[in-house]
């Protein structure tokens, strides 16, 4: 799934096969009832603000986390800068795999 709004519903399950990418470079994906991942979550980060300069995952809700993580950082952080790219209720568990982040300026 790929693009910007709002999922509601029934608790949202990316299956292990599926890619959430939120956005259309960057954007936000809000989900009312909860979330499930399985597959692969990819965010986008070109600077520190959220839905324009990185993708963002808002859910109300938990957050049930699995798959893998791949982001994409397209600018060159300072000190001090926060990205928050999940947002939720409470979060459970963790990433399964997130592949090394690309070197910035390297």
């Amino acid at each position: 799934m790929q693009g910007i709004g709002t999922i509601s519903g029934n608790i949202f399950t990316n299956t292990s096969y599926g890619t959430l990418a939120p956005g259309s470079s960057p954007g936000c994906l809000n989900f009312t009832d909860g979330l499930t991942n399985d597959g692969a979550i990819t965010i986008e980060v070109n600077g520190t603000t959220s839905c324009s300069g990185y993708d963002r995952i808002t859910v109300t809700g938990t957050t049930n986390l699995g798959g893998t993580l791949a982001a994409g950082i397209n600018y060159t952080p300072t000190i001090g800068d926060v990205i928050t790219f999940i947002d939720a209720g409470s979060i459970s568990g963790t990433f399964a795999a997130v592949p090394p982040f690309p070197r910035v300026g390297h």
